[in-house]
C-alpha cells in the first residue's frame, strides 16, 4: 500500500508486485507459492480491483529469504520491465544477522577501505568482498554501502 500511495492512481494498473508464499496444506506440508498481481485504483488511491496469478514453485529450490518486487511495465512498447522496489524478509531471525565475516568486511568499508583492499587485508577475492556486501545489503534492506555502514552503525552492529 506504501508503495502504491507513491504511484499516480492511473499508473497502478502498469506496475506488477511479485512475492513468494508458504501455505500449509490439509496434509501438513508447505507448499510454495509466487503470486504476481496488479492494482486498479480509484482517484483517491484506493486499489478497487486486483488481478493476479498463484504459481506453485514446490520444485525450483530454496525460499528463505522471501523476496518481494515491485516493477513497472511500460506498456507502449515492448521494452523489459524495470524493477522500482525490492525487499528481502527473513523468515527466521537468524538468518538476518550478519556473519562473522560480514561483520569484517563491514568494519573495513566504515574505515574508507575499497572492496580490493578488503579482499587483500583478508586475503580473499574482491569478488568474494563485494558477495558479501550484497548480502548485507539485501539482509538490511540498504540500497547501496553507505547506507549499509550508517545501518550497521544506528544499529549498534559496528
Amino acid at each position: 500500500m506504501q508503495i502504491l500511495e507513491e504511484i499516480a492512481p492511473e499508473d497502478h494498473k502498469n506496475h506488477i508486485f511479485s512475492y513468494q508464499s508458504v501455505i500449509k496444506n490439509r496434509y501438513g506440508q508447505y507448499e510454495h507459492f509466487l503470486q504476481r498481481n496488479c492494482f486498479i485504483s480509484d482517484e483517491e488511491r484506493n486499489p478497487v480491483y486486483s488481478m493476479g496469478i498463484l504459481i506453485k514453485i514446490n520444485d525450483l529450490g530454496d525460499y528463505s529469504p522471501v523476496v518481494q518486487t515491485v516493477e513497472r511495465v511500460d506498456t507502449d512498447s515492448a521494452k523489459e520491465s524495470k524493477v522500482i522496489c525490492k525487499k528481502v524478509y527473513y523468515l527466521n531471525k537468524e538468518d538476518q544477522i550478519f556473519s562473522k565475516r560480514e561483520k569484517e568486511v563491514l568494519l573495513w568499508m566504515a574505515e574508507g577501505l575499497s572492496s580490493k583492499m578488503i579482499a587483500d587485508k583478508l586475503f580473499v577475492s574482491e569478488h568474494t568482498v563485494i558477495n558479501h556486501r550484497r548480502s548485507m545489503q539485501q539482509k538490511s534492506n540498504m540500497p547501496n554501502a553507505i547506507a549499509l555502514v550508517g545501518f550497521a552503525i544506528k544499529s549498534g552492529i559496528i
